[in-house]
């Protein structure tokens, strides 16, 4: 999916780890995806959002997205790292910001990131074939 106009936004995705000393969470900016918001437009009306869909928006994520050192572990692998490993994960109630957001976060992203666009992550799915289209389909909240 290089090279691709669609895929030409980026978003900070913080990921919760539990942490010896107490919860932490740890921020992976992400380069070269698609954030597409979910609304539907009634006629002479405001946008409202859809009621087929579930959340305020859906991110793809191309697997050969930008992440500059760190990469990308299963969500059953990643618990298991260590605190410094230098990886990311996509599961739900990780939370998402669009555009580059604080990589140091004291306590909860969405408090921090509170009127700034924080969503939580409620899905996540993985097309995986063919691969030039392979990509995460992640729903947000």
């Amino acid at each position: 999916m290089k090279g691709s106009e669609f895929f030409s936004q980026t978003v900070t995705v913080y990921n919760w780890m539990d942490a010896r000393e107490g919860e932490r969470w740890e921020a992976v900016v992400l380069t070269g995806v698609c954030w597409q918001e979910q609304y539907a437009r009634k006629l002479g009306g405001k946008a409202t959002p859809s009621a087929e869909e579930t959340g305020a928006g859906k991110l793809y994520i191309p697997f050969d997205v930008k992440s500059g050192k760190k990469v990308y572990c299963p969500p059953e692998l990643f618990g298991k790292l260590g605190e410094e490993a230098a990886a990311w994960t996509l599961r739900p109630g990780d939370v998402v910001c669009k555009g580059e957001g604080p990589l140091e976060c004291e306590g909860s992203p969405l408090r921090m990131l509170a009127g700034k666009g924080g969503y939580t992550v409620t899905a996540v799915a993985v097309h995986d074939a063919p691969e030039n289209l392979a990509h995460w389909e992640v729903t947000v909240q």
